[in-house]
């Protein structure tokens, strides 16, 4: 299935001199992509959070924490571009539904540590069942050396992460 694309359809290739990707018109095509591509996975996933009566915070707590388990709440804090308030609330909800646990620091007793519950991981599996067809479909579109260069790209946009 085709995807309407704001920035021009089919992709180009790379043009033939280097810093001609560096233009204005290539970085804005470049942009809306990243963009339209956001909206769209965001929206698959949103179908799956909707239905758990969550939203985008409490996936990106989620998140978080199925990559790093045993992450404090001050790393959640320092991550998240939210107030220590919403953090809190939002580990609350999560807590509450089951969907992580705490677990006392092992060198410092009073850190609470958060892990997700088996009933975690399996709505962060669903979450990435939403969006593994569509960027499946995009990888194989594109090709080995098209992804392991997105990859570089993503990654320098998220700041090196």
């Amino acid at each position: 299935m085709a995807i309407d694309s704001p920035f021009g359809g089919r992709p180009r290739p790379a043009p033939a001199h280097a810093s001609l990707f560096l233009r204005d018109d290539a970085l804005r095509r470049g942009s809306a992509g990243v963009v339209d591509a956001a909206r769209l996975i965001l929206a698959d996933m949103d179908a799956v959070l909707d239905a758990e009566g969550l939203n985008r915070s409490h996936r990106e707590v989620l998140a978080l924490i199925a990559a790093e388990p045993g992450l404090g709440m001050g790393a959640l804090q320092a991550r998240l571009p939210l107030s220590k308030q919403n953090v809190h609330r939002l580990t609350a909800t999560l807590l509450e539904r089951g969907l992580i646990r705490q677990k006392a620091g092992r060198d410092d007793r009073r850190r609470r540590l958060f892990y997700l519950t088996e009933a975690g991981e399996a709505l962060d599996r669903r979450l990435f069942d939403a969006v593994r067809g569509r960027i499946k479909q995009a990888y194989r579109q594109a090709g080995p050396e098209a992804v392991n260069g997105f990859w570089l790209v993503v990654e320098a946009l998220a700041g090196g992460r």
